[in-house]
């Protein structure tokens, strides 16, 4: 990401990640749920899509690359869900669930946001009516 900052003459932000601590099974499904499942299951979508629709050539392959490994983060959370969901009660599984449906109304919204026209030909990115009709079939497929 670096280079493709300053292949446009721009830099890219230094930043940290502070380790994250989970208290237990239900606090780590409910984070995994909400970046690994729908975070990351968005992610892939969307660098996809970039990759395909990008005008610049090394941005649609850098995103061919992301996007790959955005799928297969979502393909371990998805896995990670499942190992967790069995040996969570009742109570804590309808959590998840309400969680799973707040995250993927707040997708929906997040695509209502603008996006500049140079991101949308250079990088790919879909403009907001691509971005809602891809998360509204993301989250048909997810509810089914």
């Amino acid at each position: 990401m670096a280079a493709l900052a300053a292949r446009y003459g721009h830099q890219a932000d230094n930043f940290q990640v502070e380790p994250v601590s989970f208290g237990d099974l239900e606090s780590i499904a409910m984070d995994n749920m909400q970046e690994g499942c729908i975070g990351e299951t968005w992610g892939a979508l969307v660098g996809l899509y970039q990759a395909k629709k990008a005008t610049d050539p090394v941005i649609a392959e850098t995103m061919r690359c992301i996007a790959l490994e955005e799928v297969e983060h979502a393909s371990l959370s998805w896995a990670i869900h499942d190992w967790i969901v069995p040996q969570l009660d009742d109570q804590a599984i309808e959590r998840v669930n309400k969680l799973k449906k707040k995250a993927l109304v707040k997708l929906i919204k997040k695509t209502s946001v603008p996006v500049d026209q140079n991101h949308v030909l250079l990088a790919g990115l879909p403009e907001v009516a691509v971005a809602r009709q891809l998360a509204e079939k993301l989250v048909q497929s997810l509810i089914a």
